[in-house]
């Protein structure tokens, strides 16, 4: 059996639901740092982390009947000042173990396409609080 995670072993969860017909998810978890320059030095002294954030894309086939909004991972327009904050997690099938877990995860956009000979897609993108992994925070 391969080591390497692969899709076809990955399941893709909001809040303990499995994200129907997802075809891919990519992450991004950023540590953010600023130059501290001072006179008399053509070199940054240092780095000081100054922030974190994390944000993640999932792609999926559009199919009707199963937007965001009634998977309820997108609120209503009258709905966005008082929506709540989900849970993302990556899930090996095989071992059970969460290889990705974001909290505080709210969708930020959604993007699709529908061509004459392909199949509808939908891209969404989140954001979220702190993210870990198998190693924890």
């Amino acid at each position: 059996m391969s080591q390497t995670q692969t899709g076809a072993r990955t399941i893709f969860r909001i809040n303990g639901q499995k994200v129907a017909f997802a075809s891919d998810c990519s992450y991004n978890i950023t540590h953010d740092h600023v130059p501290i320059d001072v006179l008399d030095k053509i070199n940054s002294v240092e780095y000081a982390e100054v922030g974190y954030t994390c944000n993640f894309t999932c792609n999926t086939f559009r199919v009707p009947g199963m937007s965001p909004v009634e998977q309820g991972f997108m609120p209503k327009l009258e709905e966005i000042l008082t929506q709540p904050e989900l849970t993302a997690e990556l899930i090996d099938r095989i071992t059970g173990q969460t290889i990705l877990r974001v909290v505080g995860v709210k969708l930020t956009g959604r993007s699709g396409n529908i061509g004459a000979r392909s199949a509808g897609t939908e891209s969404l993108s989140f954001v979220g609080l702190r993210a870990s992994d198998e190693a924890g925070d």
